[in-house]
C-alpha cells in the first residue's frame, strides 16, 4: 500500500468491475499534501500507484474468470426464465436492437457477415446428429450434465420404434408441466417431430403434437437463439419447419424482445427457412407496430423475395424509424423491380442521412431515370466523401451523359479540388460505365496519373497491363 493512505473497497460490484475502475478513497491529509508536489515525490508514488493498479486488474480478471466458469456449469446465460417467455437479456438496453447486423445486406449474419449462412438439406438430418442438439437443450433441468430425465428415456424408446410408450410419454409431459419442467417437454418434441419427419408417420407427430404447448414451444425457440452449433441450428432449422405456424408466432415473440444480436439472426434465418408458414409469419410482421420486428421482415423479404414482398417493403418506406426505411430501400435494391424507382427517388431528400444514401444506391441500381437531377444536386452540394462515393456510383450506373460534368470534378483534382483517393476511383469507374468520348478521354489521361492507387485502376479499368 502507499505510505500513510487507507485504500478501502467499496464494493465489488459489475460495474466496478465492466468499467475496470478501482475504487478507493484516500483519506490522509498527508499523503494528499504530498501528492500535489510532483518535483519530490510523483516518480514513487507513480510506481506504487501502478502496481495497485495491477493487483485490483488481477482481481478482476480473477472474478471475471471464477464468474465465467461458474455459468458455464450451470449451462443456462442470464436472463428472465419465467415460463413461456423469450431470451431477452435482463440487462439489455434499446440502443442493442440498433445494432445493424444486416449491414451486409443479407441473411449472412450479423457485423459484415461475421457468421456465414447456414446451409439446410431439404430432408431431416441424420439421427447421428441429434447428440448435438440434445447436449443443447440440455439434459435436464438442472443442467446439461445431469441424468436424463424419465421423459427422455421414454422418448428414447419412442422414437426407438416403441408404439406402446407413446401413452408413458404423454403422462410424463403432463407431469413435467405440471413442475414447469420445460425442457424435458421440449427435448421430447423435438426428437419426436425429427422422428417423424424422418420416417414419414403421422402418428407420431400426432404424438408431440400433443406436447406443443405455447410455453414449450417458447422454449424451443429460447434455446435455438442460444445454439452456437450448426448442426444444432440446422436441426432446429428442420424442426420449425415441420412444426409451421405454431413455432413461427414463438419465433416472432422473441424477436420482439430479445436483444442478442447473433440470436436474433438465428431467428430470422429460421423463418426463411419454414416456407409458406414462415412466409405468412414475415408478411405479418410488416404490418406489427414493432420496430423491430419490420426491420427483420423486410430484410427477409429483400432475401426471399415473394409475390407480396415488393409491395410490403414499398409499404414500410413511410415507417416512421429511419433504420426501417434504410432496410426496405436495400431490400427493394435487392428485389430489383424497376417499378420500385419512382418511389425511392422520393427518398433521396429524407431527412436522415443514411436512408437518403441507401436511397441513392437504390436508385443507381434500379436504374432510375428521374433520380438523375436530384443525385446530380446531391453530388454537387456534398462535401462529404462518403456521401460522394455513393452518390457517384449510382450515376454510373444510371450511366447519363448528363452527369459527366459533375463526375469529372471528383475525378480529376484541381488547385481548389483534391478528391480522396476513393472518391476518385469511383468516379472513373462511373466515367467508365457511361462511355462518352469525354469520359474515354478523361479515362485515357488518368493512364499516367500522379496516384499510384488511381493509376492502378485506371488500368484495370481500361483492362491495360
Amino acid at each position: 500500500m502507499v505510505p500513510g493512505a487507507t485504500a478501502t473497497w467499496t464494493s465489488l460490484l459489475p460495474e466496478a468491475r465492466t468499467k475496470k475502475m478501482s475504487i478507493f478513497v484516500m483519506q490522509d491529509s498527508t499523503f494528499q499534501r504530498q501528492f500535489h508536489q510532483p518535483r519530490r515525490c510523483a516518480p514513487s508514488l507513480m510506481e506504487q500507484n501502478r502496481g495497485l493498479a495491477h493487483t485490483f486488474d488481477t482481481l478482476f480478471s480473477q472474478l471475471e474468470d471464477s464468474r465465467d466458469t461458474s455459468t458455464a456449469r450451470e449451462g443456462e446465460s442470464p436472463g428472465p426464465t419465467e415460463v413461456g417467455t423469450g431470451t431477452a437479456a435482463s440487462g439489455g438496453s434499446e440502443a442493442d436492437h440498433e445494432i445493424d447486423f444486416f449491414e451486409s445486406g443479407t441473411l449472412d449474419g450479423p457485423s459484415h457477415a461475421e457468421l456465414g449462412p447456414v446451409h439446410v438439406a431439404a430432408d431431416p438430418l441424420d439421427d447421428d446428429r441429434s447428440p448435438e442438439l440434445h447436449r443443447d437443450l440440455g439434459n435436464s433441468d438442472e443442467g446439461p450434465d445431469g441424468p436424463p430425465s424419465p421423459l427422455d428415456l421414454a422418448t428414447e424408446a419412442f422414437v426407438a420404434g416403441d408404439a406402446s410408450r407413446a401413452r408413458e410419454v404423454e403422462d410424463l409431459a403432463g407431469e413435467c408441466l405440471q413442475r414447469r419442467e420445460l425442457d424435458p417437454v421440449a427435448r421430447a418434441v423435438v426428437a419426436i417431430v425429427l422422428s417423424s419427419a424422418d420416417r414419414e408417420e403421422p402418428s407420431m407427430y400426432e404424438v408431440a403434437e400433443a406436447l406443443m404447448t405455447a410455453p414449450v414451444l417458447a422454449r424451443i425457440v429460447s434455446h435455438m437463439g442460444r445454439s452456437r452449433v450448426e448442426e444444432a441450428q440446422a436441426q432446429y432449422f428442420s424442426v420449425c419447419r415441420s412444426i409451421g405456424a405454431d413455432i413461427a408466432r414463438a419465433i416472432r415473440d422473441d424477436l420482439a424482445e430479445n436483444t442478442d444480436r447473433r440470436a436474433r439472426w438465428i431467428f430470422c434465418q429460421a423463418l426463411a427457412h419454414m416456407g409458406q408458414a414462415g412466409r405468412e409469419m414475415v408478411e405479418e410482421m410488416v404490418l406489427d407496430d414493432n420496430r423491430f420486428l419490420v426491420r427483420n421482415a423486410v430484410t427477409i423479404l429483400g432475401e426471399q423475395g415473394g409475390d407480396r414482398a415488393v409491395e410490403l417493403c414499398t409499404s414500410a418506406l413511410a415507417n416512421p424509424d429511419a433504420m426501417v426505411r434504410k432496410e426496405a430501400l436495400r431490400s427493394l435494391t435487392r428485389l430489383g423491380d424497376p417499378e420500385s424507382g419512382p418511389i425511392v427517388v422520393g427518398l433521396l431528400d429524407d431527412p436522415d442521412p443514411e436512408v437518403r444514401t441507401a436511397a441513392a444506391v437504390a436508385a443507381g441500381e434500379l436504374r432510375a431515370a428521374r433520380a438523375l437531377k436530384p443525385l446530380i444536386a446531391a453530388l454537387d452540394e456534398t462535401k462529404d466523401p462518403d456521401v460522394a462515393v455513393p452518390l457517384i456510383r449510382a450515376l454510373g450506373r444510371i450511366a447519363d451523359p448528363g452527369a459527366v460534368v459533375s463526375i469529372e470534378k471528383r475525378a480529376v483534382p484541381s488547385m481548389f479540388s483534391k478528391p480522396r483517393r476513393d472518391v476518385r476511383i469511383a468516379a472513373y469507374r462511373a466515367l467508365s460505365e457511361i462511355g462518352t468520348p469525354r469520359a474515354r478521354r478523361l479515362l485515357n489521361q488518368a493512364i499516367d496519373d500522379r496516384d499510384p492507387g488511381v493509376r492502378a485502376a485506371v488500368r484495370e479499368i481500361l483492362k491495360l497491363r
